[in-house]
């Protein structure tokens, strides 16, 4: 291979699935390139980033580009589950009646954006993505 991933994915965050392919496959970012396809979207995560991640280790391992294409009942099996997220704000008006600005919620941390990708993701040691 010649370092280099080109990754067709519905992935709605495809920068973050740019570092975490890079990371699994300990090669450097830039040698990631998405391309962004149309798909389901969702509250989250859905299950684009994981079947993502299954077809870069499926094709470094055969040595040629492959498709994988998780069917429903695969989505729904393993695709990453967690709770809602719950955002408090607040806000109101100042004496002309205008909006002021609330004070910035505390978010914590959004689930989707640091769940490693169920493949190999960060929280792997890097022999387990290795073919």
């Amino acid at each position: 291979m010649d370092g280099k991933l080109t990754c067709w994915t519905a992935s709605q965050a495809t920068y973050l699935l740019r570092k975490q392919l890079a990371a699994m496959l300990a090669m450097p970012e830039a040698g990631v390139r998405r391309v962004y396809v149309d798909g389901s979207g969702c509250y989250g995560r859905n299950g684009h980033e994981d079947a993502a991640a299954d077809a870069a280790l499926v094709a470094r391992a055969a040595g040629r580009p492959v498709r994988v294409q998780w069917m429903r009942a695969n989505e729904h099996g393993w695709d990453p589950k967690g709770p809602p997220t719950l955002i408090d704000l607040h806000s109101g008006l100042d004496g002309d009646g205008q909006p002021r600005r609330g004070q910035e919620p505390d978010r914590g941390q959004y689930r989707a954006d640091d769940d490693p990708i169920l493949t190999g993701g960060n929280s792997w040691p890097k022999s387990t993505a290795q073919p």
